[in-house]
């Protein structure tokens, strides 16, 4: 998985979203431990993905964006469902 491979932008992303696996078998499971924070994850995608920074989101509506507080939570509360597993290997 990887532009190298010359993949559509939108396959890529999707492909980088929902990795599952670990590590080894699938780099792309990396993104989510680039953070430890889930508002950290939440900033992080939203600004490579969306173009956006929205940390001052955290606290309130953004000063010259559409983004909300309900924006921003709603983002980070996503993150909050991913979980890690060992391996077992």
């Amino acid at each position: 998985m990887s532009l190298r491979d010359n993949k559509p932008l939108d396959v890529w992303t999707r492909e980088l979203l929902t990795a599952q696996d670990n590590l080894h078998a699938n780099g792309a499971v990396g993104y989510f431990f680039i953070d430890e924070q889930v508002e950290d994850l939440a900033e992080t995608t939203a600004r490579v993905f969306l173009g956006a920074r929205m940390q001052c989101t955290r606290c309130h509506h953004h000063p010259q964006e559409a983004w909300s507080l309900e924006d921003y939570w709603g983002l980070a509360v996503f993150f909050t469902q991913l979980a890690s597993k060992e391996s077992g290997t």
